[in-house]
């Protein structure tokens, strides 16, 4: 049997007096009586109807299986992270894989990501990927919530094909707009010209664009727009006109 100097008992005794203090202190005093939530460092109102929490509670003493199952789904790539601030604050923290495109909030400024069930992530300023396009135009972002415009799953998913099919082509798409409901519009880096597509052939329209442009000697200095929405035609506007 391996004998413990007392120097050592005593020590040991002491961690776990205060480890059973610290339990202590928190079991039984307000000290970790939750009062605020944070979800990716932003207080979130109604938070305990929300996120199936109890007011006036312990840390301890919270439904963490039910907020998980609440917050996550089975098609989702995300994971939580849950961690308490002194005094009164659950901080919750949802980290997602590289989403599908940017997503640019008109009112906040702010930049999020959106993945490819066009549910809106968190993203890290130092984690954006700006080989991925950038989504404007879009109203009514809601974070961890779904995209009510019913155009998005529709040019996700014609985007994903063109990424896997001509990469450098996709790379250049710095831009797709959703602010006008009879079009969308695409803004390639590099050049001067728009490129106006249709919601539900936008990977027909997009590889018409590059026939077009690649098979007639233009001056696209002098354009300003190209329409694709037309199956049998191609329509063009110069600058000025």
């Amino acid at each position: 049997m391996i004998q413990l100097s007392k120097r050592t008992r005593l020590s040991v005794y002491a961690i776990v007096f205060s480890m059973m203090l610290a339990v202590a202190v928190i079991s039984f005093t307000d000290v970790s009586t939750i009062e605020a939530v944070s979800l990716s460092g932003t207080l979130v109102n109604d938070w305990a109807e929300k996120f199936n929490l109890k007011k006036n509670s312990s840390v301890l003493d919270q439904p963490y299986d039910e907020l998980t199952e609440k917050m996550l789904r089975p098609d989702s790539a995300l994971k939580i992270e849950i961690s308490f601030s002194w005094p009164h604050t659950l901080k919750l923290e949802l980290n997602s894989i590289t989403p599908c495109c940017l997503l640019l909030d008109k009112k906040s400024g702010r930049i999020f990501g959106l993945d490819k069930n066009c549910r809106v992530v968190p993203l890290a300023e130092t984690a954006v990927d700006w080989e991925r396009p950038l989504f404007t135009g879009i109203d009514k972002i809601k974070l961890y919530e779904v995209c009510s415009d019913s155009r998005l799953r529709r040019v996700l998913k014609a985007l994903e094909t063109l990424r896997e099919e001509n990469i450098n082509f996709y790379r250049l798409i710095e831009q797709v707009d959703f602010g006008k409901d009879n079009r969308i519009e695409i803004i390639i880096s590099g050049l001067d010209h728009k490129v106006w597509v249709s919601a539900d052939r936008l990977l027909g329209d997009l590889n018409r664009y590059l026939e077009f442009i690649e098979g007639f000697e233009l001056d696209l200095k002098n354009i300003r727009l190209i329409d694709m929405r037309l199956e049998q035609m191609i329509v063009t506007r110069e600058k000025g006109a």
